[in-house]
């Protein structure tokens, strides 16, 4: 009886890890950029979401979600902003 309830426990682990191992995620290499000056850097470029979140006396105006594309050029980074959600002090002002 022993022997039973201990290889019907082994069997229950060996499923549990094969699923575990089976399911497990590998990472794929973040890219990279060598600049001139031979040092390897992050590759920022695409599109990325900034959150801003508003505290202290501007805590009213909440949370802010922007798009911004970031390009690379020889050494140098450009953000273009693409969304904006300006605060609510800033709207009437630019006609938003």
């Amino acid at each position: 009886m022993r022997t039973r309830i201990a290889i019907a426990l082994l069997g229950i682990v060996a499923v549990l890890a094969w699923t575990g191992m089976a399911g497990a995620q590998t990472t794929t290499a973040a890219p990279m950029v060598t600049l001139p000056s031979g040092k390897t850097v992050w590759d920022l470029a695409g599109e990325w979401e900034a959150v801003f979140e508003s505290y202290g006396p501007r805590a009213r105006y909440g949370t802010l979600h922007n798009v911004y594309r970031i390009t690379q050029t020889g050494t140098t980074f450009d953000a273009i902003r693409l969304q904006d959600n300006l605060p609510p002090e800033r709207r009437s002002r630019w006609g938003g």
